[in-house]
């Protein structure tokens, strides 16, 4: 399977994860740090399983143990802050919100993985950034409220650890090494806040669980998926913006599954501003 197709795959795979991501936020009572540690500990039991079957190649820990623990840090901090900002906010804002990674990822590259910048690559970052402003620009004021702030946090967040994975996966098998990034994220998070294990209570109940697993599942997809198609030829550069197209099925679901039709004319203006972009990107 080529790159593209890969890219897609985990398109559509993010959106969907996104989606149950704000299903289980809307409770009031959910704790955004014990949501994040248990969709993490699934995903890695889910994708050391799958590894598991198709062997498993230790990667050379010597050149990249620095890179091991940088992107350690960086996705530990990401779905914290995104289960924050999905519990204020809508999820059809808060993914396009996200789309600013792109930023991050291309500047990563450029500056550490030798990538080139394209005249195309300029105009879609444009383009994405455009849709992010306009969606945020309300009466006279642009409207960034604590939801969109986390959200900025955790795009930088995945941003930048999304960059520095390519490096890593120049010299690592991309199943392999996504078992060992979320067994070392939960782990992380864990020793960061022990106490968190006693606020598991709302996970013995059977819809909350179900839920929790199909989210875990489709993110570890999508992410599978996104470290293969940066093996089978994508860049960076490239995949980083591609990426926002989840803005587009974000939006459409969130309107169709979760009711959120304010505003709805102006999400999927800025959903096709950003869809334009990674199209002028690829």
């Amino acid at each position: 399977m080529n790159w593209f197709s890969l890219s897609l795959i985990s398109v559509f795979s993010v959106s969907t994860s996104n989606i149950l991501q704000r299903v289980l936020m809307k409770d009031k009572d959910s704790d955004s740090f014990s949501y994040a540690l248990m969709y993490q500990l699934i995903c890695a039991v889910l994708i050391t399983l799958f590894v598991l079957t198709r062997g498993f190649i230790l990667p050379p820990f010597g050149p990249i143990w620095v890179n091991i623990i940088l992107s350690t840090v960086l996705y530990a901090a990401f779905p914290v802050f995104l289960f924050k900002a999905l519990k204020t906010t809508e999820a059809s804002e808060v993914v396009v919100v996200l789309a600013s990674g792109v930023l991050w990822t291309i500047v990563v590259a450029l500056l550490f993985l030798g990538e080139s910048l394209s005249l195309n690559i300029i105009i879609g970052t444009a383009v994405i950034l455009s849709a992010i402003v306009f969606l945020s620009y309300k009466k006279g004021s642009f409207g960034f409220d604590r939801g969109h702030v986390y959200a900025l946090v955790a795009t930088a967040c995945s941003g930048v650890a999304f960059a520095n994975d390519t490096y890593i996966l120049r010299q690592a098998d991309a199943f392999s090494y996504t078992a060992i990034s979320f067994t070392l994220v939960t782990v992380a998070l864990l020793l960061f806040r022990p106490k968190t294990i006693f606020k598991f209570k709302p996970f013995l109940n059977l819809k909350t669980s179900s839920e929790m697993i199909l989210m875990s599942a489709f993110y570890a997809i999508f992410t599978v998926a996104i470290y293969l198609a940066y093996q089978n030829g994508g860049t960076a550069s490239q995949l980083g913006p591609i990426l926002q197209s989840r803005v587009v099925v974000t939006v459409l679901l969130a309107a169709l599954f979760l009711g959120e039709k304010d505003s709805l004319i102006k999400k999927i203006v800025s959903a096709i501003l950003v869809s334009g972009g990674v199209l002028l990107i690829r």
